[in-house]
Protein backbone atom coordinates (compact mmCIF):
# COMPACT_ATOMS: atom_id res chain seq x y z
CA UNK A 1 0.00 0.00 0.00
CA UNK A 2 2.87 2.60 0.67
CA UNK A 3 4.85 1.31 -2.00
CA UNK A 4 7.39 -1.14 0.13
CA UNK A 5 8.20 -5.16 -0.26
CA UNK A 6 7.77 -6.48 2.93
CA UNK A 7 9.03 -10.00 4.31
CA UNK A 8 7.63 -10.71 7.64
CA UNK A 9 9.43 -13.75 9.34
CA UNK A 10 7.68 -15.95 11.65
CA UNK A 11 10.51 -17.16 13.93
CA UNK A 12 11.01 -21.22 15.13
CA UNK A 13 8.41 -22.31 17.44
CA UNK A 14 6.76 -18.93 17.67
CA UNK A 15 3.51 -17.67 16.06
CA UNK A 16 2.21 -20.33 13.61
CA UNK A 17 5.81 -21.93 12.87
CA UNK A 18 5.99 -25.36 14.73
CA UNK A 19 8.67 -26.88 16.67
CA UNK A 20 11.05 -25.69 19.29
CA UNK A 21 12.09 -22.08 19.98
CA UNK A 22 16.00 -21.80 19.35
CA UNK A 23 16.59 -17.77 19.41
CA UNK A 24 20.58 -18.59 19.08
CA UNK A 25 20.05 -20.43 15.72
CA UNK A 26 17.21 -17.84 14.76
CA UNK A 27 20.09 -15.40 14.56
CA UNK A 28 21.35 -17.69 11.42
CA UNK A 29 17.81 -18.33 10.31
CA UNK A 30 17.51 -14.08 9.87
CA UNK A 31 21.12 -13.91 8.00
CA UNK A 32 19.79 -16.19 5.53
CA UNK A 33 16.89 -14.66 4.46
CA UNK A 34 18.78 -11.71 4.51
CA UNK A 35 20.81 -13.62 1.65
CA UNK A 36 18.02 -14.62 0.04
CA UNK A 37 16.55 -11.08 -0.31
CA UNK A 38 19.66 -9.81 -1.61
CA UNK A 39 19.86 -12.60 -4.21
CA UNK A 40 16.99 -11.68 -5.73
CA UNK A 41 16.75 -9.04 -8.59
CA UNK A 42 13.05 -7.42 -7.68
CA UNK A 43 14.69 -6.14 -4.28
CA UNK A 44 16.33 -2.79 -4.39
CA UNK A 45 19.22 -3.57 -1.94
CA UNK A 46 19.76 0.33 -1.79
CA UNK A 47 16.80 0.91 0.41
CA UNK A 48 16.38 -1.89 2.47
CA UNK A 49 15.55 -1.20 6.68
CA UNK A 50 15.26 -3.73 9.24
CA UNK A 51 12.19 -3.83 11.82
CA UNK A 52 11.63 -6.01 14.47
CA UNK A 53 9.73 -6.23 17.60
CA UNK A 54 10.69 -7.64 20.97
CA UNK A 55 13.81 -10.12 20.51
CA UNK A 56 12.74 -9.65 16.99
CA UNK A 57 14.28 -5.91 17.44
CA UNK A 58 17.34 -7.50 18.75
CA UNK A 59 17.46 -10.09 15.85
CA UNK A 60 16.83 -6.64 13.69
CA UNK A 61 19.79 -4.81 15.26
CA UNK A 62 22.11 -7.76 14.78
CA UNK A 63 21.20 -8.15 11.38
CA UNK A 64 21.16 -4.60 9.93
CA UNK A 65 24.68 -4.49 11.76
CA UNK A 66 26.17 -6.87 10.12
CA UNK A 67 25.43 -5.33 6.69
CA UNK A 68 26.12 -1.87 5.59
CA UNK A 69 23.53 -1.92 2.91
CA UNK A 70 20.71 -1.54 5.14
CA UNK A 71 20.19 2.16 5.49
CA UNK A 72 18.09 2.46 8.66
CA UNK A 73 16.27 -0.22 11.64
CA UNK A 74 13.51 0.40 13.38
CA UNK A 75 13.57 -1.54 16.84
CA UNK A 76 10.42 -2.02 18.76
CA UNK A 77 10.65 -3.01 22.49
CA UNK A 78 13.96 -4.21 22.34
CA UNK A 79 15.87 -5.41 25.27
CA UNK A 80 19.58 -5.12 26.07
CA UNK A 81 19.36 -9.72 26.28
CA UNK A 82 16.43 -11.72 25.64
CA UNK A 83 16.81 -15.43 26.22
CA UNK A 84 21.12 -14.43 25.20
CA UNK A 85 19.95 -12.74 22.22
CA UNK A 86 22.14 -9.57 23.27
CA UNK A 87 22.48 -5.71 21.44
CA UNK A 88 25.56 -4.47 22.75
CA UNK A 89 27.85 -5.45 20.14
CA UNK A 90 25.67 -5.52 17.53
CA UNK A 91 24.46 -1.64 18.05
CA UNK A 92 28.34 -0.80 18.71
CA UNK A 93 28.55 -2.24 14.65
CA UNK A 94 25.92 -0.49 13.13
CA UNK A 95 27.84 2.34 13.85
CA UNK A 96 26.08 6.10 12.64
CA UNK A 97 23.31 5.08 10.71
CA UNK A 98 20.00 6.44 11.89
CA UNK A 99 17.73 3.97 14.18
CA UNK A 100 14.32 4.24 15.77
CA UNK A 101 13.35 2.96 19.06
CA UNK A 102 9.99 2.62 20.40
CA UNK A 103 8.49 1.65 23.33
CA UNK A 104 6.20 1.22 26.29
CA UNK A 105 6.79 3.06 29.73
CA UNK A 106 4.61 0.30 30.93
CA UNK A 107 6.69 -2.36 29.51
CA UNK A 108 9.01 -1.49 31.89
CA UNK A 109 11.95 -4.21 30.60
CA UNK A 110 11.90 -2.82 26.86
CA UNK A 111 11.54 0.56 28.52
CA UNK A 112 14.27 0.72 30.36
CA UNK A 113 16.35 -1.34 27.51
CA UNK A 114 15.17 1.81 24.94
CA UNK A 115 16.77 4.22 27.06
CA UNK A 116 20.07 2.47 27.32
CA UNK A 117 20.49 1.67 23.65
CA UNK A 118 19.38 5.27 22.84
CA UNK A 119 22.16 7.01 25.24
CA UNK A 120 24.48 4.27 23.65
CA UNK A 121 23.62 4.73 20.14
CA UNK A 122 25.36 7.11 18.01
CA UNK A 123 22.21 8.23 15.81
CA UNK A 124 18.80 7.07 17.43
CA UNK A 125 15.90 8.37 17.78
CA UNK A 126 13.57 7.29 20.74
CA UNK A 127 9.95 7.28 20.93
CA UNK A 128 8.13 6.21 24.20
CA UNK A 129 4.69 5.55 24.69
CA UNK A 130 2.81 5.79 28.05
CA UNK A 131 0.73 2.43 27.96
CA UNK A 132 0.75 0.89 24.70
CA UNK A 133 1.95 -3.08 25.60
CA UNK A 134 4.82 -4.69 23.96
CA UNK A 135 6.39 -5.53 20.42
CA UNK A 136 3.14 -5.88 17.76
CA UNK A 137 0.58 -5.16 20.75
CA UNK A 138 1.83 -1.47 20.16
CA UNK A 139 -0.01 -1.07 16.47
CA UNK A 140 -3.45 -2.05 18.07
CA UNK A 141 -2.51 0.37 21.06
CA UNK A 142 -1.10 3.07 19.13
CA UNK A 143 -2.79 4.07 15.41
CA UNK A 144 -0.24 6.90 15.13
CA UNK A 145 2.60 4.12 15.43
CA UNK A 146 1.72 2.81 11.27
CA UNK A 147 2.38 6.73 10.12
CA UNK A 148 5.50 7.22 12.25
CA UNK A 149 7.36 4.03 11.00
CA UNK A 150 6.24 5.07 7.56
CA UNK A 151 7.34 8.60 7.68
CA UNK A 152 10.47 7.08 9.14
CA UNK A 153 11.09 5.02 6.29
CA UNK A 154 10.50 7.54 3.61
CA UNK A 155 13.15 9.58 5.69
CA UNK A 156 15.37 7.42 5.53
CA UNK A 157 14.73 5.31 2.32
CA UNK A 158 13.27 7.79 -0.28
CA UNK A 159 16.43 10.52 0.08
Amino acid sequence: EAGYAVLALDMRGHGATGGKSDWQLAQDDVQRVWTYLAERPDVDGTETAVIGASIGANLALITAAAHDDVRTAVLLSPGLDYRGVTTEDALAAYGERPLLIVASEKDTYAANSSRTLHEQAAAATLHLYQDAGHGTQMFAAQPDLIPMLLDWLTLYLRE
